[in-house]
């Protein structure tokens, strides 16, 4: 799908940047994490303490958009590939943690920048 950072690459990076950012966020590291991928999509679930201490609902919600970009931003960081995020949700209770992810393949970040067919160069 691109020619960058390989299939293992983007897996310990997804998998380094939801640690580190869940750290950061809640004061703990994971309970347990695993992620699943393939060549264009990345599937990450945690089990986090600090989720099933947390309140349900929106401030859960909340903090799991801003945990999904912080890992976005972390595996461009250290593998030069764009994720788009996906899907996310929790489950509180059991503290499940989960986020998905796509890969964006660089012939669409070329084309994206590409200038159109009407416009003039400058």
């Amino acid at each position: 799908m691109s020619c960058g950072a390989s299939i293992e690459d983007l897996r310990e990076a997804a998998v380094e940047a939801l640690r580190k950012r869940h750290l950061h966020a809640y004061g703990c590291l994971p309970e347990g994490d695993h992620a699943w991928i393939d060549a264009g999509a990345i599937l990450l679930v945690a089990r986090a303490r600090a989720a099933r201490e947390a309140e349900a609902g929106y401030s859960l919600l909340a903090s799991l958009a801003k945990l999904q970009h912080a890992v976005v931003a972390e595996v461009y960081l250290r593998t030069g590939e764009l994720l788009r995020p996906g899907g996310r949700s929790a489950n509180s209770e059991r503290g499940l943690l989960v986020f998905a992810f796509e890969r964006v393949p660089s012939s669409a970040l070329v084309v994206a920048a590409a200038p159109r067919a009407t416009e003039r160069p400058r």
